[in-house]
């Protein structure tokens, strides 16, 4: 009865055997799938590393002041690199600014005081011909009163000339004094005397009329020079009024056209570069979310493993417990002390691996952190889907060479020939686009403590 009991345990114990052996194997497999996959990983890992230190020697290249023979800069010196050429760069295009702020507020001063002197003039043309009016209506009224006076002291005459008694040639003599315009001075005279004086009023008319005549003609040219020249002055400033409106038109025309063509290019430059940032963030969401599935599946396929390993133990010790009791079940115990012990080994390697891709993901944090603090540093937005490690070495080519030719300008007088250092080295190799770093859902707070 016994003995049976035992047999009975005996093909117990063989069957738990079997299926410790199978689990045993299934747990060597996942191992070995997760040694493959810690093995992609510190691939990926040392690519991930040799693009960057690439990456950082390119960025050193360009930097001004850097040597072939030069030891590698760290992180901190070229972000400490960086932020000097972009201060200064910075400072230049300040200073630009600046300069073509005052010269538009020079121009448009001018041309606010030539529009003032064009209407200063306007006012002072419309002041003369007011003037002109007063003094034409003036001259007709002193022409008016004159010719009133004149009938007046004609008329006294001829009342005096009836009372008096008439006279052979009174009558002829009257109307040649009233003709010769001398009835007022000859009334008190007699008739000799009024012979003399229309004789001499006759020959005073004659030199009148020439001299008249002269003086006529001479204030006659001297009045069609006058006005003349007049016209032509007027001519002249309205002219050049009409030419400082244009002129201050044209200035306001370029100044809206010049503000409009750059609100329009930063405007298109912003849209496509905003497009491109999507396209690069939505890329790299979706790397993140693959990284994140495949480190959920790593992590589900280790509690399984766990399982296995108490399930390994409790098994051997039910076998020591038997081996005590059957001494048949020697080998089979020897068998699972080995088998313990590979287990064993398998946890503290599995441990090993944990404590490697920990510090693969800190290390890619690392860089990531670095790429979006350079990103930055270069007003470019590294959260985009299409900003690669090439284009951001670019923009440091293009920051550094205008920098370069400012220092030239600066410290290089004359028609010297000077090249820019970053482009006497060697070529900055193209990144694949591709190569993208995993962010975790912790790299915001390296990242401020970079940008701090």
């Amino acid at each position: 009865m016994e003995r049976g009991t035992l047999v009975e345990r005996l093909d117990a114990s063989k069957k738990v055997v079997e299926a410790a052996r199978r689990e045993s194997r299934c747990l060597e497999k996942q191992v070995q799938e997760l040694e493959e996959k810690l093995q992609r990983s510190h691939r990926e890992t040392r690519a991930a590393e040799e693009k960057m230190q690439k990456f950082l020697q390119n960025v050193a290249g360009l930097l001004p002041g850097k040597r072939e023979d030069a030891p590698l800069l760290t992180k901190e010196e070229v972000l400490h690199n960086l932020n000097e050429v972009c201060n200064k760069s910075l400072s230049v295009m300040e200073a630009r600014l600046h300069q073509a702020s005052e010269q538009l507020s020079e121009q448009a001063e001018l041309g606010l005081r030539a529009l003032q002197r064009a209407q200063l003039a306007e006012q002072q043309v419309q002041d003369l011909r007011e003037r002109l009016r007063g003094l034409e209506a003036e001259l007709q009224a002193a022409d008016v009163q004159r010719d009133g006076l004149r009938l007046h002291r004609q008329h006294v005459g001829k009342e005096v000339r009836r009372e008096e008694a008439p006279r052979p040639g009174d009558e002829f003599l009257e109307q040649l004094s009233e003709a010769m315009r001398v009835e007022s001075v000859a009334v008190d005279l007699g008739f000799d005397m009024r012979l003399k004086l229309t004789l001499k009023r006759a020959e005073q008319l004659v030199k009148q009329e020439a001299a008249a005549l002269v003086e006529s003609r001479s204030l006659t040219y001297s009045l069609q020079r006058k006005f003349k020249l007049q016209k032509d002055q007027l001519e002249s400033k309205a002219l050049h009024v009409q030419l400082l409106r244009n002129k201050v038109s044209e200035l306001e025309e370029e100044e809206k056209k010049r503000r409009c063509s750059a609100s329009a290019g930063e405007r298109d430059d912003a849209h496509l570069e905003t497009r491109r940032l999507k396209r690069k963030v939505e890329r790299l969401q979706g790397d993140l979310k693959a990284a994140e599935r495949s480190n959920a599946e790593l992590e589900a396929q280790l509690v399984p493993a766990s399982e296995l390993k108490m399930r390994v133990v409790e098994q051997d010790r039910a076998l020591q417990n038997q081996n005590q009791r059957l001494e048949q079940l020697d080998a089979v115990s020897s068998d699972l002390r080995s088998r313990e012990q590979q287990s064993r080994a398998d946890q503290r390697q599995l441990d090993g691996l944990r404590r490697s891709l920990s510090q693969l993901s800190d290390r890619e944090r690392e860089l990531v952190d670095f790429r979006m603090v350079v990103s930055q540093m270069l007003d470019l937005d590294a959260t985009a889907l299409d900003l690669t490690s090439y284009d951001i070495i670019k923009s440091l080519e293009g920051l550094l060479h205008t920098y370069h030719h400012h220092l030239h300008h600066h410290h290089h007088p004359g028609n010297m020939a000077w090249h820019c250092p970053a482009h006497q080295g060697p070529e900055v190799q193209d990144l694949p686009s591709s190569s993208s770093f995993d962010l975790p859902p912790s790299g915001s707070a390296p990242l401020h403590e970079a940008q701090i």
